[in-house]
């Protein structure tokens, strides 16, 4: 199996560089790190990660994560996680209403959590490309 990429998109850069590192050590590349929506889409399609990890919240001049990843769903059927410093259910809504794989509070500790998160995305993800495909 190929080693999969994943895209941060987080504001705190603290909680970025925690992220980048955790991920790093489940032995997954971390192709891109932003801090706001700022060159975001752009990167997204270029480097064709196979998941996203984005703030509800990130700072951004268009968009909040939601929106992006909305936005994003224009152009790809890229799978995105949403981290969030708050588990609010308003939070928890938009999340959802967004078809996203899943949700983390911040801050991120448990790398057997995030494992567990981040493996049951990609796992979904591929049964759902695959169930659209007509053979």
């Amino acid at each position: 199996m190929d080693k999969k990429s994943i895209i941060i998109a987080e504001s705190d850069p603290m909680s970025r560089l925690n992220l980048q590192t955790m991920i790093k050590d489940l032995g997954l590349d971390v192709i891109d790190s932003c801090s706001n929506d700022s060159n975001l889409l752009e990167s997204c399609l270029k480097n064709k990660p196979d998941l996203l990890l984005i703030d509800v919240h990130l700072n951004g001049k268009s968009f909040n994560g939601t929106h992006f990843v909305y936005q994003l769903s224009q152009y790809t059927d890229l799978p995105a996680i949403f981290i969030s410093g708050d588990n609010f259910e308003e939070t928890i809504d938009q999340c959802v209403m967004q078809n996203s794989y899943g949700l983390i509070v911040k801050p991120v500790k448990d790398l057997s959590h995030l494992r567990t998160l981040l493996s049951f995305a990609l796992k979904k993800h591929s049964l759902n490309f695959f169930s659209t495909v007509s053979i």
